[in-house]
């Protein structure tokens, strides 16, 4: 039975609405950021991983990086609790929705992003019926096969346990 067809489904649509689904965002580019920032301003609880430090501490003391967030807008959220930053990857298991924000002119560039590390990290902690969020299918084909092959691998099945979704980062 896919996610779509579940008995989950109905409930999971309600919290949607609800505004009661925690959404994560893997990475914290300056787009990265104003996405946080939206689905909080939305209502919607957000949790932002990243490793650096100096990212999360920024974030921590609502230090906006990026030009289309203001600061007094991210530390309103960030004292409310609607923004959370952490580089506790077992989190993941907290989500229902998880973006994963790897700029795409790295996915393929040696060194700099650890796509196959950061897909086992998402397995090793997600829990089943997340959806799994990326820019662009067409840009990102590479990303989804080695998250899915990961996943796979980690006995998760497609549109069982996982679905993937898309956005796009251009608007």
């Amino acid at each position: 039975m896919s996610i779509g067809q579940s008995s989950n489904y109905m409930d999971f649509q309600r919290r949607v609405l609800e505004k009661k689904v925690v959404i994560g965002f893997f990475g914290l580019s300056p787009k990265g950021l104003e996405m946080a920032v939206k689905a909080a301003s939305e209502g919607y609880k957000v949790i932002c991983f990243d490793t650096r430090d100096f990212k999360r501490d920024m974030v921590r003391k609502g230090i906006s990086f990026s030009d289309n967030v203001r600061d007094s807008d991210l530390r309103a959220l960030v004292e409310r609790g609607m923004i959370s930053v952490s580089s506790d990857f077992s989190r993941i298991s907290d989500l229902d929705i998880l973006s994963v924000l790897i700029p795409v002119e790295y996915i393929d560039v040696p060194g700099i992003y650890d796509i196959e590390e950061m897909a086992g990290i998402v397995a090793d902690n997600m829990k089943c019926g997340l959806i799994i969020c990326l820019e662009d299918f067409d840009r990102t084909e590479n990303l989804k096969l080695i998250m899915d092959k990961r996943l796979t691998s980690s006995g998760f099945r497609y549109n069982r346990d996982y679905v993937f979704g898309a956005y796009s980062l251009s608007s």
